[in-house]
């Protein structure tokens, strides 16, 4: 061989070298990064029990390729080359996958607390609104199902589902609330009508004709402190009792005003 064919020869192992150490670089960055990604997605799901629940079994499914290690050098390269590319589309779905994982995190645990709202609100509403208590009662049902059935759905059909009926139970959980304050605000509107109804016939009655009025007088008193209570501290209410009692008091102090 003359010297400009070893010269040649020299030239092409050192472009072959340089070549399979830049793709060798390339390719160790990236999957470094699949490593990264991988890695951050099960400390997530790992580390947070409902995620573990619901995840487990797509986390443990993620795994990577191992390197190609073919028997010619004169492959490496190339063989890198098609890995680096391979390594490309993984890495793109694992930031899906992570970036699911991470709402997910986020929205399981709003779900699950809404989900016991709406429990503690179906039975705060239900003597008040038994239409609407019904329509509470079917959707914590409904949401229920859903996060028992998140294991079997892709994450991002997951998300999708369980964000829309937690952003549905939200609204629900608000027409509850308004309804509930709304009765409270009827029945301490009526309370205040009686009130004033009975101070009145304190002001006209004899002495010795007061004490049943004073009795009705404390009555109102202590059923104002509880619709107050109520409202600051939502619980069971039971209007038509409310207003069967307002009504006794009113007749009771219609009546003296009228004697």
């Amino acid at each position: 061989m003359g010297m400009s064919g070893a010269l040649l020869e020299q030239r092409s192992k050192r472009e072959l070298l340089d070549y399979i150490l830049a793709s060798g670089a390339r390719t160790r960055e990236k999957l470094s990064e699949a490593e990264r990604l991988l890695a951050a997605i099960r400390d997530r799901v790992e580390s947070d029990s409902a995620l573990k629940e619901l995840l487990g079994g797509v986390v443990s499914s993620l795994r990577l390729p191992e390197p190609p290690l073919p028997s010619g050098v004169e492959e490496v390269g190339k063989r890198l080359e098609e890995y680096e590319k391979q390594l490309d589309g993984i890495i793109a779905q694992l930031r899906v996958t992570l970036e699911s994982v991470d709402r997910l995190r986020e929205l399981v645990p709003r779900a699950k607390e809404l989900e016991s709202r709406l429990s503690s609100w179906a039975s705060i509403i239900r003597d008040a609104n038994p239409p609407l208590y019904a329509e509470i009662t079917r959707f914590a049902a409904r949401l229920s199902r859903a996060l028992r059935g998140l294991p079997g759905l892709e994450l991002e059909k997951a998300y999708d589902t369980l964000r829309e009926l937690v952003e549905s139970g939200e609204r629900l959980e608000a027409r509850a609330k308004a309804e509930y304050n709304k009765t409270l605000r009827l029945l301490l509107g009526e309370l205040e009508a009686v009130k004033e109804l009975m101070q009145r016939a304190l002001s006209v009655v004899m002495p010795h004709e007061r004490l049943e009025l004073e009795e009705g007088r404390k009555r109102l008193e202590q059923l104002f402190e509880e619709l107050s209570e109520a409202r600051v501290n939502p619980e069971p209410i039971d209007p038509s009792r409310g207003y069967s009692e307002l009504s006794r008091l009113r007749g009771l102090a219609s009546e003296r005003l009228a004697s």
